[in-house]
């Protein structure tokens, strides 16, 4: 049973959606960006740098996509006085508060302390996995300023933030990955966190504002596609061509900057 401090944990406020809503929404949405959408050619690509199968990748994906906004299970993150209903809760439960002033507390950064401290409890993924792994995390969220906070300060947030990711873990259990047989870290770790970046703006988008808990993975499916075609990102058959002019009508061969000529060179 969830204590009732997992159960406040929010990722939305407006409307509000439970954190682990939010995350389990967006690992669905990882796994169909991979399977059917257009960002499924990078499936073959990436399992092959990370010598996995396809399969074991979408786990691994889905599982990173299923952690990436731990740092919202921290009270920094979530007693923002804003809100009405956060506001209520840290005043009746004040034990829960951080004890110290960090007035530009990032989520993201968070993510990746959290996650470094449970992989290691845990003897998960080896040392240099888990720095990579962080960084994805880490930097789902770019550009913004602020510093992450003491993961450990209060025995009933580490506790949240476990459970968080030990109910993750069971949904999506990672394959076993060892740094030192990858055949393109950098290339797998960057191509996952493009990934990323796009997960979290789709789920974060109006389709799934009404979604305050998680529904059932068919309808989330149905729900996650429908979006995807009425934005131009569902799966389609390659486009004939290989020039630049073939490609995009309006482009004239003689009016190439010299980057698209390189890649016309390199592809064509």
């Amino acid at each position: 049973m969830k204590s009732e401090l997992e159960q406040f944990v929010w990722a939305k406020s407006e409307p509000w959606k439970s954190l682990e809503c939010h995350l389990y929404e967006a690992a669905i949405v990882i796994k169909i960006l991979l399977t059917n959408s257009v960002f499924s050619k990078l499936l073959p690509n990436l399992a092959y740098w990370l010598r996995l199968t396809e399969e074991e990748t979408i786990r691994l994906a889905q599982y990173l996509a299923g952690v990436h906004d731990l740092g919202k299970a921290h009270p920094l993150f979530a007693c923002n006085e804003r809100f009405g209903f956060a506001s209520a809760f840290f005043v009746a439960h004040p034990e829960l508060r951080y004890p110290y002033p960090i007035t530009h507390y990032r989520h993201e950064r968070g993510s990746a302390e959290m996650m470094k401290r449970i992989w290691k409890k845990d003897n998960l993924f080896d040392a240099d996995l888990r720095s990579f792994f962080s960084d994805i995390l880490k930097l789902h969220h770019q550009g913004k300023t602020g510093q992450s906070a003491a993961t450990d300060n209060n025995p009933a947030w580490v506790e949240v933030q476990d459970a968080i990711e030990k109910r993750n873990r069971n949904r999506f259990p990672p394959p076993e990955v060892r740094y030192d047989l990858l055949r393109h870290a950098d290339a797998a770790c960057t191509m996952l966190t493009s990934l990323l970046i796009l997960t979290d703006w789709l789920a974060s988008s109006s389709p799934y504002a009404q979604n305050a808990e998680p529904i059932p993975e068919e309808e989330l499916t149905a729900q996650t596609l429908a979006f995807l075609h009425r934005i131009g990102l569902d799966e389609c058959p390659p486009v004939e061509g290989s020039r630049m002019a073939e490609l995009w009508s309006w482009l004239r061969e003689d009016s190439l900057r010299p980057l698209q000529k390189a890649v016309e060179n390199v592809f064509g």
